[in-house]
C-alpha cells in the first residue's frame, strides 16, 4: 500500500477503493489484486507429447522456428545416387528416386521431408508408415506416410536392447489414436526417424528439444496474454472523489455493486461497452504498469534467443520485432544455419532414409543437395575462380618442369596416370617425340646444305 500511501491515500481510503477494484475473469471481484487471474498465468509441463503440442501452438516463437527450419531443410534436393560412381540412378532404378520426389499420393517430395524434420525436431522422432509391394527385383517400399508422434501409442518389449539386431526389435505394438479409435499397425511396416538429442529415461526414443524450453516458453506465452490482458481494459482502483466537510463519502453499497457490475461489461473487445456511465463522482488510480515499464519486449527477444539456440535457428534471421536484424545483414546467418544445423541434421536424416530403404543393399545412397541456393552461389563463385587460378598456376609450373605429372593432375584435382606420375614435362612421350621428329629435321636439312 505504500506506493498509493505517498500519493496522498490513507489506508481507509485503499480499504475502500479496494473494494472498487477494476478486474476481470472468473477471479474478478471485490478482493481482486491478481493483475493476471488465473487463468492467464497457466504454466504447463513439457514432459509429454501432448504438453509439446500445446506449447508449438500457444508460443509464437516455437512455431515460427519450427516452419522455418523445416522449408530450409526441405530447400534441398534428395537425390539417389549409385555409390560405384556418385550419379544420379537411372533405368529400372528410378523407382526409388521417384518415391522420394512423390513419397505418397497427398505429398510431394518437399512436404514430405518439411514434415518430417518438422517432427523429428519436436518431438525428438518421427514415425514413417511404410507400404510396400514386390516386383521382379523383390521387396520394395511404393509409398511413405508420416504419422504425427503425438497420434501413436507404443508400447515396448521388456528385453534389453543391447543384443537386438534392429529397433524395431524393440516395439510389442503400435498404435495409431485419431477420431476417438485405435488402429494397430505393423510394427514391419513403421520406421521411426530420430533425431541426434540422447536418449529418454523412460522409453528406447530421443528427448525431444523442447523439454528443455519449459520456462522460455511459459514466459513468452505469458508475455502474449499479459499485452493482450493489457489493452483489453484498464487496471486499478475506483474510489469515491466526492467529499463532505470531514471524509471522503463512502458511495452506497448499490451503486458501488450497480458500478461494479457496469465496468465487467467495459473493455475493448467485440461486444464491450466503450464507456461507463454513472451517477456517482469516481477517480481511477493505475496499479498495472505499462508495457514499456514492464519491459516486456526486452524479455521476449530473451526468451527467443533461448528458444533459437535450443532449436537450432540463428537468433538474427528471426523477425526483427523478437530479435532479429536488418534483412542486408542476414545472408552470413543463413550460410551459418545451413553450415551448422540444417546440413549436419540432413546428412542425420538422410542416412536413416537410407536404412528404411535399404540403400546399402541396391548399392545406392541419399544425399540432400543444397549447392543451388542463392546464399552458396557466391561461395561456389569463389571457389571456381580459385580453382581457375590454380589450376593455370600448376599448369605453369608443369610445362616449366618445376613439377611432375602426378603433381600436376593431384593439383587439378584429376587422377594420376600412373606410368607418367613420376615424369617432368620434357619427359613426356609426346614431347620425346617432338623432340626426335625436331632432330631428325635438323639432320635431314644437314644433309641437304652438304
Amino acid at each position: 500500500m505504500s506506493a498509493l500511501n505517498k500519493q496522498g491515500w490513507s489506508n481507509m481510503q485503499i480499504r475502500k477503493a479496494v473494494s472498487m477494484n477494476v478486474g476481470s475473469g472468473p477471479s474478478a471481484g471485490p478482493t481482486n489484486w491478481n493483475w493476471f487471474s488465473q487463468d492467464v498465468v497457466d504454466f504447463f509441463s513439457l514432459a509429454t507429447d501432448k504438453d509439446i503440442v500445446k506449447g508449438i501452438t500457444e508460443c509464437p516463437q516455437v512455431a515460427a522456428i519450427l516452419y522455418r527450419k523445416s522449408q530450409a531443410f526441405a530447400n534441398g534436393k534428395l537425390q539417389v545416387l549409385k555409390m560405384s560412381n556418385d550419379n544420379l540412378v537411372t533405368g529400372k532404378f528410378e523407382k526409388w528416386q521417384k518415391l522420394v520426389d512423390k513419397p505418397n499420393i497427398l505429398q510431394n517430395g518437399k512436404q514430405f521431408r518439411s514434415q518430417v524434420e518438422f517432427y523429428t525436431l519436436a518431438f525428438g522422432y518421427c514415425p514413417i508408415l511404410t507400404i510396400k509391394v514386390e516386383d521382379m527385383t523383390g521387396e520394395f517400399v511404393k509409398s511413405m506416410w508420416v504419422i504425427p508422434p503425438h497420434t501413436c501409442k507404443i508400447t515396448y518389449k521388456k528385453i534389453q536392447p543391447f543384443y537386438s539386431e534392429t529397433f524395431n526389435d524393440l516395439i510389442d505394438t503400435f498404435v495409431i489414436c485419431a477420431h476417438g479409435k485405435e488402429y494397430p499397425i505393423d510394427v514391419n511396416d513403421i520406421f521411426i526417424y530420430k533425431d541426434i538429442t540422447d536418449t529418454r529415461s523412460d522409453i528406447p526414443l530421443p528427448k525431444s528439444r523442447i523439454t528443455t524450453l519449459h520456462y522460455p516458453i511459459n514466459n513468452a506465452v505469458l508475455n502474449y496474454k499479459s499485452r493482450a490482458r493489457l489493452i483489453s481494459k484498464p487496471y486499478g482502483l475506483l474510489s469515491n472523489a466526492a467529499k463532505d466537510a470531514i471524509s471522503t463519502i463512502d458511495l452506497d453499497p448499490e451503486e458501488r455493486d450497480k458500478v461494479q457490475q457496469d465496468l465487467k461489461n467495459y473493455g475493448t473487445e467485440d461486444g464491450q461497452w466503450d464507456m461507463v456511465i454513472t451517477n456517482a463522482t469516481l477517480q481511477f488510480t493505475p496499479m498495472m504498469p505499462s508495457v514499456k515499464d514492464l519491459d516486456l519486449l526486452n524479455l521476449m527477444k530473451s526468451d527467443s534467443a533461448v528458444i533459437c539456440d535450443v532449436l537450432g535457428y540463428e537468433y538474427d534471421l528471426l523477425s526483427r520485432d523478437i530479435g532479429g536484424v536488418a534483412l542486408n545483414n542476414k545472408n552470413e546467418s543463413s550460410k551459418l544455419l545451413y553450415q551448422n544445423f540444417i546440413i549436419p541434421e540432413a546428412e542425420n536424416l538422410d542416412e536413416q532414409t537410407g536404412q528404411m530403404l535399404k540403400a546399402e543393399e541396391n548399392k545406392v545412397k541419399y544425399v540432400s543437395d543444397f549447392s543451388h541456393l542463392p546464399v552458396f552461389q557466391e561461395d561456389e563463385m569463389s571457389k571456381a575462380n580459385t580453382s581457375k587460378v590454380q589450376g593455370e598456376n600448376a599448369t605453369f609450373l608443369w610445362e616449366k618442369n618445376a613439377i611432375t605429372h602426378g603433381v600436376y593432375m593431384k593439383r587439378l584435382k584429376e587422377p594420376v596416370v600412373t606410368e607418367w606420375e613420376n615424369l617432368y614435362f620434357y619427359q613426356m612421350p609426346f614431347n620425346q617425340k617432338a623432340d626426335n621428329n625436331s632432330n631428325q629435321n635438323n639432320n635431314d636439312n644437314g644433309t641437304q646444305q652438304q
